[in-house]
């Protein structure tokens, strides 16, 4: 392949791929028109980044669960030379469309064209928003409750008057995210709407008319996060209507997740590891298996009652 070096600031470069001179067989065309390098830059800057969610998008998926067995067993042997190669890596999606597996949806809002508010992702390594008209990974649930969202506050704020830029309409930064978590083993989905301040009259409605309206979500909570940094949520959240939890049941045990919980994305993943686990690490008495991961992990209790 052909690439040029970009410079992103000081001290700090990337490397764009310009043309491919000998494609791989396992290369494929992205699915999501919003992955990688989107177009040229100008001026001598990598200004037009694609979404910083997906990386592997133009890699078959056999051969992306290949390579991640392959960096298991590379990682394990750095720290141990003499472990033993690792096992294939699980799916926990169909072989031949691997999408939809993000039992949580999460888009952040900020400023649109014109004056707009976009709900998008953030472009790689910075604050800005792309605003995005698809997401194949995410469970198709929870995309379509979000863009409908999206849709309700955009019309509201086309037929609003300007906004006066203090954060009381639906076109100003009062909006700052939306998470959707949609439970794999029963019906059930929460929404959170992530705001930097109070709600407005108007946002209010535009939250009613979608919700209310739409027979599949379960609950509704507020999240009040008026901090800029990198965390999705804030310290308060409040329970708008419905459950204060989620039931969600991994490995054949049920479990209640709040509003700002970390808990597993992809639960059919989870639910796999958590009895692959169980049964390879039974003890005749009962044992603790925990997980290096910061938050909510399911490891702990499922190993117990299977023990």
């Amino acid at each position: 392949m052909r690439a040029s070096v970009r410079r992103l600031r000081e001290g700090s470069y990337v490397g764009v791929v310009e043309e491919i001179l000998r494609q791989s067989p396992h290369r494929v065309a992205p699915r999501c028109p919003h992955f990688g390098f989107t177009g040229p830059a100008e001026a001598g800057h990598y200004d037009r980044r694609g979404c910083g969610g997906c990386t592997w998008q133009h890699i078959a998926y056999p051969e992306q669960l290949r390579l991640k067995s392959e960096l298991v067993t590379r990682l394990l042997r750095e720290a141990v030379p003499q472990a033993p190669a690792a096992l294939p890596t699980s799916t926990a999606a169909q072989i031949d469309s691997p999408w939809g597996y993000r039992q949580k949806v999460h888009f952040v809002f900020g400023p649109g064209p014109r004056g707009s508010l976009a709900m998008g992702h953030y472009a790689r390594g910075t604050r800005r928003v792309i605003p995005v008209k698809a997401c194949p990974v995410h469970d198709e649930r929870g995309n379509a409750l979000a863009f409908r969202f999206r849709d309700a506050l955009d019309s509201v704020a086309r037929t609003s008057p300007k906004p006066r830029g203090d954060g009381s309409g639906p076109r100003d930064r009062v909006m700052k995210g939306l998470a959707v978590r949609v439970a794999a083993s029963t019906p059930e989905v929460m929404a959170t709407l992530i705001l930097t301040g109070p709600a407005d009259g108007r946002l209010r409605n535009v939250t009613r008319q979608v919700f209310d309206k739409d027979g599949a979500t379960t609950s509704v909570h507020v999240n009040l996060h008026p901090r800029g940094d990198a965390y999705i949520f804030g310290r308060d959240t409040r329970r708008v209507a419905g459950a204060d939890r989620l039931r969600e049941e991994v490995a054949g045990l049920s479990f209640l997740i709040s509003p700002t919980a970390f808990f597993q994305t992809n639960v059919r993943a989870t639910d796999i590891l958590v009895r692959l686990v169980v049964v390879r690490f039974r003890r005749p008495r009962p044992c603790s298996i925990c997980t290096r991961v910061r938050g909510c992990s399911p490891l702990p209790w499922p190993a117990p009652a299977g023990g």
